[in-house]
């Protein structure tokens, strides 16, 4: 009716237009409508549009709520701009095509399936399709000015790469849609300008995905760009700033463990290939003297008839071939469990990486028997396991290897939904009311099919329309042993192919269910599910298998790796290849019995008498054949050449190089296997050369020795290089056959065509040329942001979309936009073609077989650098890179580093190299990530060049030779590097670092001295300082490397004794001032008891130990230190002098500020070398036993409480003292002492820090000899007579009349001036 063209009703609705935007509809044909620009239409429910060309200028028109159901009438509206055609019935987007001015469409609220038609609007900014039926994002392309796009209240479930074209997009609306996938949103990444997302507006229903977890922050992380996110502000630096260091600590935090998977699976890779080498060489002991009988058989033919050489060569080579079959399966075996090992620790990964990309939304969490759910499904496994099925493969039972648990946030919503929208079914009303409605839920087993990716249906469901499921495990697991029968071969052939696997345990709605016959049944009616029963097991439960027609009602929540259990083969890879191995041995007793061998005279050098006898001719140039098989030759060194040589046979001899075989024109046949070659230089002019035997050797570059083999012997046919152990052994046939094409026969072997053109083909794509980095490179400018932890390059290769076009141009104006290569396992050996690409930026080459980085020179912007896998033997070459962050170059053979100063790199992964020390780090300031397990680390020492990273997080030095148990080291480790937040692949607790602390904190070791000291040697030290190291323990041991050291300062530490100290026997000087120093040595740190008087610091002359808070010297056991000539005891806790006898050298004692009242006579008797005595600041009244010190100079005992006069007079017996003190004591205030000590001490020059001059002395003498006359003139005669003759002056007051001279020379003094004059002296 619509389409129906009616004039009359066309004019009405025409009227009606005029009317309500207020123009004159008469006027329209005198052309008014050419001055109107826009034009309304609400509420009136017109069923098309008309008379839109009486409009020619109309920009604007917008249709509201109208009975539209096709767009039509617009072919004149040329100059339309915005068009509003919103509330309608529209279908189908047409009629637009001449629109070409339009920037601005508004369809929303029709009934739109699919974006079509508009092709031809280039200018279009907006367009607005929400509330539609669209349910895929397309017809878009051509609109690449897009900047405004609202699909919201569709049916769209994916974005895909749909807009990645519209680099101008800013505002984009995907609300009330099914987008379920965190993983999807990321193709958002490739809209520059995109500031406004909105997916889950108010306005609209939730997409499914707005309900994950970490929505929010996983999109803001991708789209650093966005400003407002389903209407909220998100533009806050601070925000965004969190979102990176919350997306940070993930990445480390998985990206340790992925290290930590590596170093485990190099681990047990390397146990499999030392047990297989290990059993290769017991082989070998075997096929060793197998292949000297026939060799010796063929080439001597004087040692029995041809007819027993035959059948003796025959039975041999039978034993030789038993062997090398045993060999080769021994090889397969290995590399089926190096396969299954990796394939398993793949796995592993790509859980965890499905954990990281999902934003935490899927979960595998690894289950152990503690674990409810862990139980429940090995007893659901055993209980419904029947091994009668399968018992002709020989395998006897099932055994549970390990359980995880899925958790995947959408799946599970997902279910719920579902689950939910059936249950309001009538059907399932009354289930609902009784709560029974479980009554429909039971976990199956998903049934194996082949393509079959368990993670993949963890993470996204079983993308299937109809899902096989089972109660039996047999029967999931039927399809795919099915499938390895097919295989062919035996049962243990079989058994080795499908002996391990995994069945997922799901949760299912069977809902309502009929029963069926069916191998591929159909869905009935109103049926959900239908079963069908397969008979009971031996365990008497009923096998039923079922197919779900709706993929949502599946949710997977298990997963259970097992392996079958058999007699013939064990589960564990590693015990498959150890019962291999030991099955191996040497054979010499039955070469023996086949064919003992004569004793016979071995050359060891040659002659011309010796050839001419192997070659049973009479001149060098008759020789044609010589034969030197079963020798001890160690060179092929000839006086004369043998022009005439055709056939030269070296086997079994001792030769390690090549260097004399040359220039023998004629040589057609050289066999020199089972030698000690390891390499073929020295080879020349070999022109005839068609035959080489150099198996058995110690060959490793296949590379080289080809390149030789090309120089010297260009036509070579048969070559024989097994049983060497050629680097990279995977690449060596194609290597070998690429090289050398005129090969007929390598190792045996027949050359095909087919295998000689696939090897030169695989060869020559090992050759990096312009047009192979054509094809492995990209362009991008930045990596889009993303939670993959593949090195860019990587990453790139899988998912960026720019490539470089070269269309003809010349090759530097593409090569200039490469920022990315990815050439990994090409087998390249060269990067010259990499000088051609001076902007790249992230470059990936592992598994290659390169030996130098020379070509990468020119890339001075490089920033990731991945060289894992290659044959690299020095790290020298970072000093190209400025730029670089990122390196890794594990599995390598580097041995010597030497690198510059490089500001940016962060992360440095040398894992399995033999690198044996660290002072390379010192340059790598900013290394967070160091990754070194598995090389050659032997002492904890050089962890200490790791101290000076200020930022390292996290580090891996599992695998190396240190000479600790694991948990020591890694309390080591964590003590002395305290930024470490992870090491070997576990994050640091707080109970370690507190443990650590423990154990290690406060020792002096070697450890410490090197670290404090940057390596100096121990040799070279004469002085160590280490005061406010809170050290308490001191281990210097083995002390033997101290031979030097003369001086010690450990001032300010916790030390309680001399322990580790004792033994420094060269040590001369040692301050242990400010510790808690209580005795020398305590019981528990020495091994055999008390150590003796000869062995205790014999050297040492200058002892500190003041302010230890010593109160008794007895258990110090100071007079061990026979050598001692200095000792300071001040500011201690000291009472009685004692425990000192017997120190016969010492000449100076410091015993200020403590706590002494007088001295013992008993502990000064043998204190006769004294030159010096401190004792101020204590509490001495008396001056006895200081006659003790015969040989005191210089004495200090100010600032004590000694006031008697008569004290002062037992000083006098000091006969030798130069230098007094008595400050501050009661009895100097008074000055009385001064002039009495002058005189009777002549050796005295200086008193209380005065010195005495002349003058005051003969002043002091004066004025005694005045006051002594006048106590004779006043004294009564009847007395004179009574009063010895000795003159014994107390407590006489000398006024300034009496002392005239000493009142002129004395000055007043300051006491600290005094004190700190002393401290400078000492």
């Amino acid at each position: 009716e619509n389409s129906e063209s009616n004039p009359q009703d066309d004019d009405e609705i025409l009227k009606e237009l005029c009317t309500v935007n207020g123009i004159n509809h008469n006027r329209l044909n005198t052309g008014e409508g050419a001055n109107v620009r826009c034009l309304e239409i609400f509420f009136f429910g017109f069923p098309k549009i008309v008379g839109m060309h009486h409009f020619p200028n109309l920009t604007s028109l917008c249709v509201m709520n109208q009975k539209i159901y096709k767009i039509s009438g617009l072919e004149s509206c040329r100059l339309l701009e915005e068009l509003w055609i919103c509330e309608g019935c529209i279908e189908k987007i047409e009629g637009l095509q001449n629109c070409t001015n339009l920037c601005r469409l508004h369809l929303y609220a029709n009934k739109i399936s699919h974006i079509e038609g508009l092709g031809t609007l280039k200018k279009l900014e907006k367009l607005w399709l929400n509330v539609n039926k669209i349910s895929t994002i397309e017809g878009l392309y051509e609109l690449s000015r897009l900047r405004d796009l609202n699909l919201a209240g569709n049916t769209i479930p994916t974005i895909g790469h749909h807009l990645d074209q519209f680099t101008e997009l800013q505002i984009l609306n995907l609300s009330g849609n099914k987008m379920s996938s965190l993983k999807d949103l990321v193709n958002l990444t490739s809209l520059p300008k995109l500031h406004t997302l909105s997916l889950g507006d108010p306005q609209y229903l939730l997409n499914p995905v707005c309900r994950l977890c970490n929505y929010s922050s996983y999109l803001l992380y991708h789209l650093p760009s966005l400003k407002s996110l389903d209407g909220k502000e998100v533009s806050s630096p601070e925000l965004q700033r969190l979102v990176k260091n919350l997306v940070s600590k993930k990445k480390h935090y998985y990206r340790m463990k992925l290290h930590r998977m590596a170093q485990e699976l190099h681990q047990q890779c390397q146990r499999i290939k030392e047990m297989h080498m290990e059993a290769r060489d017991r082989i070998c002991a075997g096929l060793r003297p197998l292949h000297l009988c026939i060799k010796t058989l063929q080439f001597d033919q004087t040692l029995t008839t041809e007819e027993e050489t035959d059948q003796k060569i025959r039975l041999l080579k039978e034993k030789v071939q038993n062997l090398e079959r045993h060999l080769e399966s021994l090889n397969k075996s290995c590399q089926r469990c190096v396969t299954e090992l990796r394939r398993r620790s793949g796995e592993e990964v790509s859980y965890w990486m499905s954990e990281l990309e999902s934003g935490g939304n899927i979960k595998f969490l690894s289950g152990d028997p503690s674990h409810s759910w862990y139980k429940s499904c090995v007893e659901l496994l055993m209980s419904r396991f029947s091994a009668s099925e399968i018992q002709d493969l020989g395998i006897t039972g099932v055994q549970v290897v390990g359980v995880k648990r899925v958790e995947n946030r959408f799946l599970y919503n997902q279910f719920n939904d579902k689950l939910e929208k059936i249950l309001e079914q009538p059907f399932y009303s009354k289930a609902i009311q009784q709560r029974s409605y479980k009554q429909f839920l039971d976990y199956l087993f998903l049934v194996w099919s082949p393509g079959l990716d368990v993670g993949r249906v963890c993470q996204q469901g079983v993308e299937l329309p109809r899902v096989a499921l089972t109660n039996s495990p047999m029967s999931a697991e039927e399809p795919r042993l099915l499938q390895a029968r097919k295989g062919g071969g035996g049962a243990l052939d079989v058994l080795r192919e499908a002996q391990w696997g995994q069945l997922v345990l799901c949760k299912v709605f069977m809902g309502a269910s009929a029963e069926t016959t069916a191998d591929s049944p159909t869905q009935p009616p109103g049926v959900d599910c239908v079963y069908r029963d397969r008979g009971k097991c031996n365990l008497e439960s009923q096998q039923r298998d079922w197919w779900v027609f709706d993929s949502e009602l599946v949710l997977p929540e298990y997963i259970l790796t097992f392996c079958y259990t058999s007699p013939l083969l064990p589960g564990d890879p590693l015990q498959q290849v150890l019962q291999l191995s030991q099955q191996s041995g040497p054979v010499m007793a039955d070469s023996d019995t086949l064919f003992p061998l004569p004793s016979r005279p071995k050359f060891s050098q040659l002659s011309e008498s010796v050839i001419l006898q192997a070659a049973n001719v009479s001149s060098l140039a008759l020789v044609h054949v010589l034969c030197l098989h079963d020798n001890r030759l160690t060179k092929f060194k000839l006086t004369t050449p043998l022009s005439a040589l055709t056939k030269l046979v070296l086997s079994f001899n001792e030769l390690t190089s090549m260097e004399d075989i040359s220039n023998m024109p004629n040589l057609e046949y050289i066999d020199v296997s089972f030698n000690k070659l390891s390499t073929l230089e020295g080879m020349k002019s070999l022109p005839k050369l068609t035959h080489l035997d150099v198996s058995w050797n110690s060959l490793t570059s296949y590379y080289g020795d080809t390149s030789i083999l090309l120089k010297c012997s260009p036509s070579i046919e048969h070559f024989s290089g097994s049983y060497n152990p050629w680097e990279k052994m995977d690449l060596y046939r194609t290597v070998v056959l690429g090289r050398l094409k005129t090969l007929k026969e390598l190792d045996g072997d027949r050359v095909e065509p087919g295998d000689a053109a696939n090897a030169l083909r695989q060869f020559v794509s090992s050759h990096l040329s312009v047009t192979t980095l054509l094809s492995h490179a990209h362009t991008d400018v930045a990596p889009p942001p993303s939670l993959s932890l593949l090195p860019t390059a990587s990453f790139l290769d899988k998912e960026s979309r720019h490539r470089p076009i070269q269309l003809n141009s010349p090759t530097s104006d593409w090569c200039s936009l490469v920022t990315s290569v990815y050439l990994c396992g090409m087998g390249i050996r060269q990067l010259s073609a990499l000088q051609h690409l001076p902007n790249l930026k992230w470059a990936s080459l592992a598994d290659n077989a390169l030996v130098s980085t020379e070509g990468l020179e020119t890339c001075k912007k490089l920033e990731e650098l991945v060289l894992d896998g290659n044959l690299l033997h020095t790290l020298d070459f970072l000093g190209h890179f400025p730029e670089l962050h990122y390196l890794s170059i594990a599995h390598n053979h580097i041995s010597h580093v030497s690198i510059k100063a490089i500001s940016k790199l962060t992360y440095l992964n040398v894992m399995d190299n033999f690198i044996n020390s660290l002072s390379f780090m010192k340059h790598l300031q900013a290394v967070t990530e160091l990754y070194l397990s598995s090389n050659m680390l032997a002492s904890t020492r050089e962890l200490f060049h790791l101290k000076s990273l200020p930022q390292l997080s996290v580090l891996d030095i599992s695998s190396n030779p240190i000479g600790q148990t694991q948990q020591a080291t890694r309390l080591f480790v964590i003590y002395h590097l305290t930024s470490l937040k992870a090491l070997d692949g576990e994050a640091i607790e707080s109970d370690e670092i507190a443990a650590a602390k423990e154990k290690l904190g406060g020792r002096l070791n070697q450890d410490m001295v090197l670290e404090q000291l940057n390596n100096v040697p121990f040799s070279s030290l004469k002085k160590m300082d280490f005061p406010n190291c809170s050290l308490k323990h001191v281990d210097l041991s083995p002390v033997e490397a101290f031979t030097n050291l003369l001086s010690l300062n450990l001032e300010s530490n916790s030390l309680t004794s001399f322990s580790g100290l004792i033994y420094l026997n060269q040590l001369k000087v040692l301050c242990l001032n400010h510790n808690r120093v209580e005795v020398m040595i305590r019981s528990r740190d020495l091994p055999c008891g008390q150590p003796s008087a000869e062995g205790v610091l014999r050297s040492l002359e200058v002892l500190h130990l003041a302010y230890n808070g010593i109160n008794d010297l007895i258990p110090l056991q100071l007079n061990k230190l026979v050598s001692l000539k200095a000792l300071f005891l001040q500011g201690n806790e000291i009472v009685l002098v004692e425990g000192l006898d017997g120190m016969k050298s010492l000449t100076e004692l410091v015993l200020d500020r403590n706590k002494i009242k007088t001295l013992e006579n008993s502990s000064l008797l043998s204190l006769r070398s004294l030159r010096e005595l401190h004792i101020e600041e204590n509490r001495l009244k008396e001056l006895c036993n200081f006659s003790s010190f015969v040989n005191l100079e210089r004495l200090y005992i100010g600032m004590n409480r000694i006031q008697d006069f008569g004290e002062v007079e037992k000083l006098c017996d000091l006969s030798q003292v130069m230098d007094l003190s008595l400050i501050s004591n009661p009895v100097s205030r008074r000055l009385q002492h001064r002039s009495f000590l002058i005189t009777t001490l002549p050796s005295l020059l200086s008193l209380d820090g005065v010195t005495i001059t002349l003058e005051e002395r003969q002043a002091a003498q004066a004025s005694l000899q005045d006051q002594q006359e006048e106590l004779e003139v006043v004294q009564p005669p009847s007395m004179a007579a009574a009063v010895p003759p000795q003159l014994k002056v107390m407590n006489i007051p000398l006024g300034q009349a009496q002392l005239p001279m000493m009142a002129q020379n004395w000055k007043p003094y300051d006491i600290k001036a005094v004190h700190e004059k002393r401290k400078i002296r000492r």
